[in-house]
């Protein structure tokens, strides 16, 4: 065995699957075959529990594959296996980590990302387009969708209590993120949402956000320590990109003291003061789409 020649070991162990059962010797006797083998060539000892290599033999239809290491992947599901969702996809640290989490179950994902273009520069948006190039190699194609949202902020802010601004805005953005999810056939919706990170996550105003949605809300982040979600952003090669210089229309009209647990009779007296629909049908009308592939 090659695999094994070009290793020093003292003990060693063979392991057999056979995916074609109809092969002649079952799995037992292969592996005692090749141990023989490779005992007599080497001079090694077999020890099961604690050898020094393994030989992994897997025999297929008219072929086998022989190796002796396991890479770890990323142990997830085959994408597609898990039907399809949308992300809500910022140019952070979270999101991105959180899109990812759900994609490794499987899930195709698409994304969108709402912008306040010209009142903030164009960094944000394409720091996501970077973030969705980073994610697209692990199911081929993604689609992004970038959605104006000024106009939507700047009627909050003039209507409603500001302290209240956030939760309205994030309330909005699932409204539209979810007509967009509807077209795409997506059956959830993806945050990075992780409990008392920021103000708007708290359980009251996480529930006041989610109100407005009749789809599902993943959130896969939600119990994560701020280091966890940074050590996964390490790995996977967002971090450097989520941590640029940038100003998104989050970090736009934020109130000094924002609301931590919302009441829904104020949200929505200031929903009633504003063409909320009108305002969304415009942004989405707006929103550009931008495919990615790979390769």
């Amino acid at each position: 065995c090659r695999q094994m020649a070009r290793r020093q070991f003292a003990s060693f162990a063979v392991y057999t699957r056979r995916v074609q059962k109809e092969f002649p010797l079952t799995s037992m006797e292969l592996s005692s075959e090749a141990g023989r083998r490779i005992q007599e060539q080497s001079g090694a000892r077999v020890d099961l529990d604690h050898a020094d290599v393994t030989c992994f033999i897997e025999i297929f239809d008219r072929q086998a594959i022989v190796y002796t290491e396991k890479i770890p992947g990323l142990r997830g599901l085959p994408i597609g296996t898990g039907e399809r969702a949308l992300g809500l996809l910022s140019s952070g640290i979270d999101s991105p980590v959180a899109c990812w989490k759900v994609m490794r179950r499987g899930v195709k994902m698409n994304f969108v990302h709402f912008h306040s273009m010209p009142y903030t520069s164009e960094a944000s948006l394409n720091n996501t387009r970077r973030l969705v190039e980073l994610l697209t190699p692990y199911q081929f194609t993604s689609k992004l969708y970038s959605v104006p949202f000024i106009e939507i902020q700047q009627q909050v802010m003039a209507t409603a209590r500001p302290e209240y601004g956030v939760v309205l805005y994030r309330r909005s953005m699932i409204r539209i993120a979810e007509k967009i999810a509807r077209k795409l056939r997506a059956n959830a919706l993806v945050t990075g949402e992780s409990i008392g990170q920021v103000a708007s996550q708290t359980l009251s105003n996480i529930r006041a956000i989610a109100d407005p949605a009749t789809l599902p809300i993943l959130r896969p982040l939600v119990g994560s320590a701020k280091e966890e979600i940074i050590a996964v952003a390490r790995e996977i090669g967002s971090y450097e990109i989520s941590t640029e210089p940038y100003e998104d229309c989050c970090s736009l009209f934020i109130p000094k003291h924002p609301v931590t647990r919302a009441l829904p009779e104020i949200i929505l007296d200031a929903e009633m003061k504003l063409d909320l629909e009108k305002l969304e049908r415009q942004a989405l009308e707006a929103a550009q789409v931008e495919q990615f592939r790979f390769p």
